[in-house]
């Protein structure tokens, strides 16, 4: 049986192509759901392309056109009309319904555990052990491996230098170390592994990037500003002091402070949040208009 590769970059139908030739051969066979193994990187891709077989099958199975249908049945070139389609999804979703432990759709880390497990006595493994994986050592030797070779890696080393630069700029510390492990950590979700996924990001690309975060993070930044003194000379227009509203300056007035001394993380100041939402007044008992 020959090998098909699929190639091409992020968002260019990739998952269409894989969910047209899994239902493809589910309306071959409708029983071979039971015989085909699907294969992910992450857990949100495993339950993505599971919905995405199932909400075919739906789809062909009520016998709506459809871009999938006319696909398949110019691919099965009259093996197949389009009322059979129909019969054979149906079936094929019924079954996979009712044996949905057989629906084979997962990580490559939980196939490989399970044949693992499968060979637990042959590889003198515990039968019921886990396998987990010692993030923190795996990151902090990462690192080291990483400064031992760091020579080898100009471009690493120049984005490093100019990393430790700007830090100095904004006097805080030039050792790197903490802040390259704060980015690792990152590397172990699945949200930024899916925002990666199939993705090529040269240095330059990462730069052009980042300058652009960098101008929206300005530009964020400096209009939260303007919202804060907007509120304190509205309240210097209407003569008010941070003794009309509800729990003074630790209330919801704490928000506009925290911007004010450029402290931008506002989500935790709750009763600022309560007052935006209605749950909480604005003003004290004595300045119930406010």
């Amino acid at each position: 049986m020959a090998l098909t590769v699929y190639k091409s970059s992020a968002g260019s139908g990739k998952t269409f192509t894989l969910v047209k030739e899994y239902v493809k051969l589910l309306i071959a066979n409708p029983q071979d759901f039971k015989h085909i193994l699907a294969i992910t990187f992450t857990n949100k891709a495993t339950e993505e392309m599971k919905s995405r077989i199932l909400k075919a099958l739906q789809d062909l199975a009520s016998g709506n056109f459809s871009d999938l249908q006319q696909v398949l049945l110019s691919e099965f070139d009259g093996r197949f009309d389009a009322q059979q389609v129909a019969s054979r999804a149906e079936e094929a979703y019924d079954l996979i319904i009712h044996q949905y432990s057989r629906f084979e759709v997962s990580t490559i880390d939980s196939f490989f555990s399970r044949v693992l497990k499968s060979f637990a006595r042959e590889l003198n493994l515990p039968l019921s052990y886990e396998v987990e994986m010692n993030q923190k050592l795996a990151l902090t030797e990462t690192i080291e491996n990483l400064f031992r070779t760091i020579d080898q890696q100009p471009e690493v080393k120049e984005w490093l230098t100019l990393f430790s630069k700007e830090q100095i700029e904004n006097d805080k510390s030039w050792n790197v170390d903490r802040q390259i492990e704060k980015l690792g950590n990152n590397l172990f979700s699945e949200a930024f592994q899916e925002g990666f996924s199939g993705q090529s990001v040269n240095f330059s690309v990462l730069k052009e990037v980042i300058d652009r975060l960098k101008a929206q993070k300005a530009k964020f930044e400096n209009t939260a500003r303007l919202f804060a003194n907007k509120a304190f000379d509205l309240m210097n227009q209407y003569g008010l002091t941070v003794n009309d509203f509800n729990y003074s300056r630790s209330g919801p007035l704490a928000a506009f402070y925290a911007l004010q001394k450029e402290e931008y993380d506002i989500e935790h100041k709750k009763r600022f949040i309560q007052a935006l939402d209605g749950e909480m007044k604005w003003g004290a008992k004595k300045k119930p208009k406010i």
